[in-house]
Order: structure tokens, then C-alpha cells, then sequence
């Protein structure tokens, strides 16, 4: 059985629809176009370098859930019903950025240091968040509506990711 090691949670606005985790040394953007469009249609995708996640809105905040593991986690303890995509991402540093154009920027530390993660990511929420995103703008159209701060403050969180990552080499 796999042990937990560290658990981050952040919310964040997903500018223009994107999220990317990388190692703070791996900011080159190497094969970016490929991954963005792979992660469009599969929703995560990795360069080895720098893991892209396609959001499915960028109107209210995010919750993001990074999970770090000694090992594999069972699907059971990554909350899965059905085994996903398993991703690389290598850490040279182990110093990591979670980071979307133009957004802000958090840190976090690999407790196992650096080397290369396997990475699994789950979302939860993306079909409510399109649809509440829909009626709220047409809703500050009306002159009676609420406005759209008001209305992204109140849906902040409805979309959430997890990311599972357990060391795999050096």
C-alpha cells in the first residue's frame, strides 16, 4: 500500500483555460503546441518537461489537490473508479510551480526530491462549471443579473483537479 507524503491544495483562476506544473528549472516550453493540443482532447498531457491541464472555463476559480505518494497509489486511494493515463513529468530541482498564462504563480516541494514522477490527473466538476459559466453570462446581460464578480466568487471551486504524483526514477 502506498503512504501519502505531502498534500498541496490551491485555488486559482485558470487563465485562457490552462494550467501547467513543471520543475521552476524547466521553463523552456519545449514540444508546448503539441502538448496543449493533446491536453484539449485529453484534457492532461505532459512534454516530460511541464504537464498541461485544459481547464473547461476560465470565469470562476479552481481547486487544484497535488497529491505527492511514496509509490503507485491504488485507484482506491486516488479516489478513481477507473484506472487514467499515466503521465511523466521530470523534476531536475524538485522545486515545482504550478502556473497558467498570465496567472499567478505557486510553489511547492517535492518531499522525495528531485527525479521523475509518474502523474495521474482526475477532474471532478468541468460539465457544472461549463454550464453555470453559460448562465451567469447570460444573466449579467440583464440589467437585473449580478454581477460577474459577484456570480465568480460564488462558483469559485465547482471545477477541481487532482493530480496523483509518485516518484518513478532519478
Amino acid at each position: 500500500m502506498s503512504h501519502l507524503l505531502a498534500e498541496h491544495h490551491f485555488v486559482t483562476v485558470a487563465s485562457y483555460r490552462l494550467l501547467t506544473l513543471r520543475d521552476q528549472d524547466c521553463d523552456a516550453g519545449v514540444n508546448a503546441d503539441h502538448a496543449i493540443d493533446e491536453a484539449a482532447e485529453n484534457i492532461a498531457a505532459s512534454t516530460g518537461y511541464e504537464l498541461y491541464i485544459n481547464c473547461a472555463q476560465d470565469l470562476f476559480a479552481i481547486t487544484v489537490r497535488i497529491a505527492i505518494w511514496d509509490d503507485e497509489p491504488s485507484i482506491e486511494q486516488q479516489g478513481r473508479t477507473q484506472t487514467g493515463r499515466i503521465l511523466t513529468l521530470i523534476c531536475p530541482t524538485g522545486e515545482l510551480v504550478l502556473d497558467s498564462p498570465t496567472g499567478e504563480a505557486l510553489a511547492l516541494e517535492l518531499p522525495s526530491g528531485s527525479g521523475t514522477y509518474a502523474i495521474s490527473v482526475r477532474d471532478e466538476g468541468r460539465t457544472e462549471a461549463i454550464v453555470l459559466r453559460q448562465n451567469v453570462l447570460k444573466q449579467t446581460d440583464t440589467p437585473a443579473g449580478e454581477d460577474l464578480h459577484t456570480a465568480a466568487q460564488r462558483y469559485g471551486g465547482i471545477e477541481r483537479y487532482t493530480i496523483d504524483m509518485w516518484r518513478t526514477g532519478r
